[in-house]
């Protein structure tokens, strides 16, 4: 019998390593949400200014996937963006 991982439901990070991109997907697919605060505030990295824009990239990278990427206001303009 194999284990999988729950990173093995997503597919691979095609976006170079250190990238906004690559920062976003990386925290999506390991905890399956993140706010548009931690994304701003760069994820371990330079601040991302762009969160709208990033996180459109990511969602056309996962929608042939089948995969969806949902935005939903949680107060005042704290955004969560969640895989599903």
């Amino acid at each position: 019998m194999t284990q999988t991982s729950i990173f093995d439901q997503y597919p691979p990070n095609p976006w170079k390593p250190g990238s906004q991109c690559f920062r976003i997907y990386h925290r999506l697919s390991r905890y399956g949400r993140v706010t548009n605060k931690e994304i701003r505030y760069g994820l371990g990295g330079p601040e991302i200014y762009n969160t709208t824009g990033r996180t459109s990239d990511i969602r056309d990278f996962l929608t042939p996937h089948g995969i969806k990427l949902n935005c939903e206001r949680l107060n005042g303009g704290l955004y969560e963006y969640r895989i599903s």
